[in-house]
């Protein structure tokens, strides 16, 4: 042992180390920087983006977190296209004494955080998981139509205007999960599975597409 050194983790002795969080570092771009027109014209991407976020969001929830502040600017793309979700810092977790029902405690008590364009003014649970579905409802109006996404008619137009009926879906999509009554939103587990519906709708018109080109 280097004599000039303190000794660590003895009994009565000074403990000098310091503790550290070790985090990945991703290559890649913040999605909000991606969003300035929106996707409403890419929707194989947009579909792609908006499904990788909601499979984040359902493994939080099954994990015992509600989420609190989902918004473009807290999840990056990497250079695989890969969706990754950051900043866990306003999340509130399950009270693991109450049984079945999910009892989440406030990462600051008392106070409802987040960012205000992705939030609903009284909120009947903030801490419910419900609330992060209104919170990724608006943020799949911003991968929608960009920065345009905190004005109604602009949303509106853009979903009236598509042709395509797979982006006029994820517009009804996105206006159910932004519905003012959290019972009346769909679970994490719904958006899911309206995602994969739209995406398999995409795909299967792609191929025919194809298809008929080639005839």
């Amino acid at each position: 042992p280097n004599p000039d050194q303190p000794n660590r983790g003895q009994p009565g002795e000074r403990d000098d180390r310091i503790g550290a969080v070790l985090m990945e570092r991703i290559n890649g771009e913040n999605l909000h920087n991606l969003l300035t027109d929106g996707l409403h014209n890419d929707p194989e991407t947009l579909l792609d983006i908006a499904a990788q976020f909601a499979k984040a969001i359902a493994l939080t929830h099954r994990a015992g977190f509600v989420y609190r502040d989902i918004k473009p600017a807290n999840a990056m793309i990497d250079s695989s296209d890969r969706l990754r979700v950051l900043d866990l810092g306003l999340v509130s977790v399950i009270d693991p004494k109450s049984g079945k029902t999910a009892s989440y405690q406030q990462s600051v008590e008392s106070v409802d955080v987040g960012t205000s364009d992705y939030m609903l003014d009284n909120e009947v649970d903030p801490l419910s998981p419900q609330r992060d579905i209104y919170q990724l409802g608006r943020t799949f109006q911003q991968l929608f139509v960009g920065q345009d996404y905190n004005q109604a008619l602009a949303i509106n137009a853009a979903v009236v205007r598509a042709a395509d009926p797979v982006v006029r879906g994820f517009g009804h999509l996105f206006y159910k999960m932004i519905n003012t009554d959290p019972k009346q939103r769909p679970t994490i587990n719904e958006v899911s599975n309206e995602l994969d519906r739209l995406q398999s709708d995409l795909k299967q018109r792609t191929v025919r597409t194809k298809i008929a080109a080639n005839q």
